[in-house]
């Protein structure tokens, strides 16, 4: 069995205990692409922006979508973000200029190569409300360790949720801030379970101009030893 029809099954029955005929899916955008990248990374996210709808859809199958061009792709919205991270992420971290000339193409097929998860699984608005995010975060965090452990990641990138998640499991999380401020943190809940890293981002939409983030999260990485190692990054 793959692992999409895996998190397929895991949906299906949280969408039970939802009580609920809607649910935006996530996961993997293509396993292949996914299982052959280096290191393999998820980005923990809040919630799906849905505009408060009601009909089911797939987030990684808008993500797909975006990569052949089918659907609207902004640099300066959530899927340009999160595909400049990536490309930055998986390729050494170039410095920002040269992200900025890449070709649309070469930067949007990156996105085959990452994992999405939302902690909530019913759309909300462009403003989460954090409260309503740690609420489910609490009532679903065995679906979401589920999820975790079926993508299998080696590094999660917290997108605004780092802070939810060390509330959530206190006992569990050892936190270390890189030279240059940038924090994360070891998570161990058991033996078997992976990633231990989780590195605290902010939210790929957040307003903010996106070269100061990238480069700041260039910093943070190269910064600390561990980090850089993890991602193949050279010091400078």
């Amino acid at each position: 069995m793959t692992k999409k029809q895996r998190l397929s099954i895991l949906f299906e029955k949280w969408q039970r205990k939802l009580g609920t005929d809607y649910l935006v899916d996530d996961g993997i955008v293509d396993e292949s692409s996914f299982e052959e990248t280096k290191p393999r990374i998820l980005y923990l996210l809040k919630e799906p922006n849905d505009n408060g709808g009601k009909k089911s859809w797939s987030l990684t199958e808008y993500i797909r979508k975006v990569t052949l061009k089918e659907k609207g792709y902004s640099p300066g919205q959530f899927c340009g973000t999160l595909a400049r991270w990536s490309y930055g992420l998986l390729n050494g971290y170039p410095c920002w200029h040269t992200i900025e000339t890449l070709k649309q193409g070469s930067m949007l097929n990156i996105l085959n190569k990452i994992a999405i998860l939302n902690i909530k699984k019913t759309g909300g608005t462009g403003s989460a409300d954090e409260k309503e995010i740690k609420t489910h975060l609490h009532a679903h965090k065995e679906e979401i360790l589920e999820e975790i452990r079926i993508v299998a990641p080696e590094i999660v990138i917290c997108c605004g949720v780092g802070h939810l998640w060390m509330q959530e499991f206190p006992n569990n999380v050892t936190v270390h801030n890189s030279p240059t401020g940038l924090q994360w943190f070891e998570f161990a809940l058991a033996q078997e379970f992976s990633p231990r890293k989780f590195l605290c981002f902010a939210h790929p939409s957040r307003p903010m101009e996106k070269a100061i983030m990238y480069s700041y999260y260039l910093d943070g990485i190269r910064s600390d030893e561990t980090l850089r190692k993890g991602f193949c990054i050279p010091p400078r």
